[in-house]
């Protein structure tokens, strides 16, 4: 029994970052984002952070990692088995093509998601 190895005790986190604009960092996002970005049609209501958990911590001041959703969506991006992670990355690289498409003047469907697959680096 005494030469069995102890398991290393797991490393905090480091510190989160100071968070006290929290409050209304999330309301000029919502303000900039009026239209929740799940369904596309119903008044935004919350901030939702890809970064779930312990990580929401780093993520919270960082729109690169949120969604703004209605109460409904919200509540599905919380059911990982029906949005996992990696389908909220995709639903963020969405967000993300429509914006390029606005600003360049564009229509909505002028890049399309299919259009990146070719041009992404991802192994099969």
């Amino acid at each position: 029994m005494a030469d069995q190895v102890k398991p290393r005790p797991q490393q905090p986190p480091p510190p989160a970052p100071d968070n006290r604009n929290s409050a209304k960092r999330r309301r000029d996002y919502r303000t900039a984002n009026p239209i929740c970005q799940g369904c596309d049609f119903a008044p935004s209501e919350h901030v939702h952070e890809i970064t779930s958990g312990v990580a929401r911590h780093y993520g919270e001041p960082d729109p690169d990692v949120q969604l703004v959703s209605c109460g409904d969506c919200h509540g599905w991006l919380h059911d990982k088995e029906i949005w996992p992670i990696e389908r909220q990355i995709v639903l963020k690289l969405r967000v993300i093509v429509r914006k390029v498409n606005q600003y360049r003047g564009r229509s909505q469907s002028a890049i399309k998601m299919k259009d990146l697959i070719p041009v992404m680096d991802v192994e099969a």
